[in-house]
């Protein structure tokens, strides 16, 4: 057993005393999340961008590290193709922010928050 992984009832006992109550569950969040025998810490590698997906902007092949509506993306005048989720590279969504930083400004204002 590596030093990242603990047994998942020590890891309730520690965290939570919960292990009586719920021997496969533990806080996580917002609520309580099942999980395995063993608790990995350090990341998971649930997502695409995770993953090691590339960038979805036409001309473009660095490894994405946002993923973003693909309406949204086209409309601040970026290239993506007929994609549900458009996947942009660090200097891409640099690009992104800097064409929509006056809507998402606009957007604040509209719903009050500074």
């Amino acid at each position: 057993m590596r030093a990242h992984e603990l047994p998942i009832l020590d890891l309730a006992c520690a965290l939570c005393n919960i292990s009586a109550k719920f021997p496969r569950y533990i806080f996580k969040g917002k609520g309580l999340k099942q999980l395995g025998t063993y608790v990995r810490f350090g990341g998971s590698d649930l997502g695409r961008v995770a993953k090691g997906v590339n960038c979805t902007v036409t001309g473009c092949g660095k490894d994405a590290v946002r993923s973003l509506p693909a309406d949204k993306v086209s409309a601040a005048g970026l290239k993506v193709g007929e994609t549900r989720r458009a996947y942009l590279c660090k200097e891409h969504y640099k690009e992104f922010k800097r064409e929509t930083k006056k809507e998402r400004k606009l957007e604040k204002w509209r719903h009050g928050t500074p």
